[in-house]
Order: structure tokens, then C-alpha cells, then sequence
């Protein structure tokens, strides 16, 4: 069972260690005023922002259920607009007080966002939603209508974490791969520092799955 956690929290420490000598430092953390408000597993790793950066440099980034916002506010920093969709009010706040003139902080039910009212619609679309199985294909279905119905479906694409060491992730993902053969799959190792003793799911893989909404021939 994936979820089982079988080592001591003195073995998590050392492995944890072990794994931060060779795992690259997220390039997030050495951008000028850039600091993390939240830890791994309440957000995804640093280094899915790493990996979101290569795609969305110089392009249009929204991120949906952004949080404290460390995932966006550090993609903003290459991405031309990073859009943020928040569906907690008081995140919201936070977000526009932390990203003045970097996020355009949406607030609300992203199914019920509108890419027309935007003012750019976006390119790369990332999330990794508490509840696999009610929002990814929901989230991913609400995209692909709209930008199929704009006609500007050609070269998007919806990028998807799933988080290796929680069961939800874990069984949906067949499902989604399954669904949509339409995709790439990209692993990302990590180990974060926890205040809460090297936490069990603060290290290990994410798989990234890019899923191109490109219409149908």
C-alpha cells in the first residue's frame, strides 16, 4: 500500500538528507524576494515550478487552487501573464497582496471562469487538486470545451500532478491515462525540508502528466 509508512522518523531524516546532496535546489529559491509560505505535501514541490518554467517561459500560465501561491509566484517570474484561479476567498486576499503586478488573482470556482474574460487565454494549465477523482477530469473537461469552442485548443496543454505517495493520486491516474491517451508523462524527484520532522510524503516523486488539447482529427 502506498500510503504505509514502515521507516522510523530518524531513517526519513537520513534519507531525506541523503536525497537533497544529489537532487538539484529548485531555481525558485534563488529568485530575489522569492519565499515559500507553505511546505511539501500542503503544496506541490519547488521543483514541479521548476518543471512548469520550461513550458511557460515567455507564455500565458494559470494555475488552478493556487493557495499561498508559491507554485505561481515563482513561474510568474518567466511566464509573460500567470493567472491565478482560487477558489478560497481568503487565499485570494493573500494572493493579491503577495503578487501585485505578477498574479491576476481569480477568485471563485474555476469551472465557472470564463477564458473569454481573460485577457489572455492561457497556454499551460497546471493543478493538483485535493480530490483527484471529483476535479481532474472535471477541471480538464471544462478546459478542453472552451478552448475547443475558441478554436484555440492547437499547441495547450494541461499539465497534472499526482502525487505518487497518496492513493487518491495514485488510482486515478490510470484512469485519466486511460481516458486520454492524448499525453506525456514526466517524473519529478524531490526532498523538502519539513519543520514537522522530514514528513513522510515531503519526499519523492511526482508524476507530471501533460495533456495536449489539441482537437481531435
Amino acid at each position: 500500500l502506498v500510503l504505509i509508512q514502515t521507516d522510523s522518523r530518524v531513517e526519513r531524516c537520513l534519507r531525506v538528507w541523503w536525497m537533497r546532496l544529489w537532487l538539484p535546489t529548485s531555481r525558485c529559491t534563488a529568485l530575489a524576494g522569492f519565499s515559500a509560505v507553505d511546505e511539501s505535501p500542503i503544496r506541490s514541490p519547488l521543483l514541479v515550478a521548476d518543471h512548469l518554467i520550461g513550458y511557460a517561459a515567455g507564455k500565458v500560465f494559470l494555475e488552478v487552487g493556487t493557495r499561498n501561491g508559491d507554485i505561481s509566484a515563482c513561474v510568474a517570474r518567466f511566464a509573460r501573464r500567470t493567472i491565478s484561479a482560487e477558489f478560497e476567498p481568503h487565499y485570494c486576499e493573500k494572493l493579491r497582496e503577495r503578487g501585485a503586478g505578477l498574479l491576476d488573482v481569480r477568485c471563485g470556482d474555476f469551472q465557472h471562469l470564463r477564458f473569454s474574460d481573460l485577457p489572455e487565454v492561457p497556454d499551460i494549465f497546471f493543478w493538483w487538486p485535493s480530490t483527484a477523482t471529483l476535479n481532474n477530469e472535471a477541471f480538464l473537461l471544462h478546459t478542453r470545451r472552451q478552448l475547443w469552442e475558441m478554436g484555440l485548443g492547437a499547441g495547450r496543454r494541461v499539465v497534472i500532478a499526482f502525487d505518487l505517495k497518496y492513493q487518491e493520486d495514485v488510482a486515478h491516474l490510470p484512469v485519466m491515462l486511460a481516458r486520454y491517451p492524448a499525453h506525456e508523462r514526466h517524473a519529478v524527484r524531490f526532498a523538502e525540508y519539513s519543520r514537522h520532522g522530514s514528513a513522510f510524503r515531503a519526499w519523492g516523486t511526482f508524476e507530471l502528466v501533460h495533456f495536449f488539447m489539441d482537437p481531435e482529427q
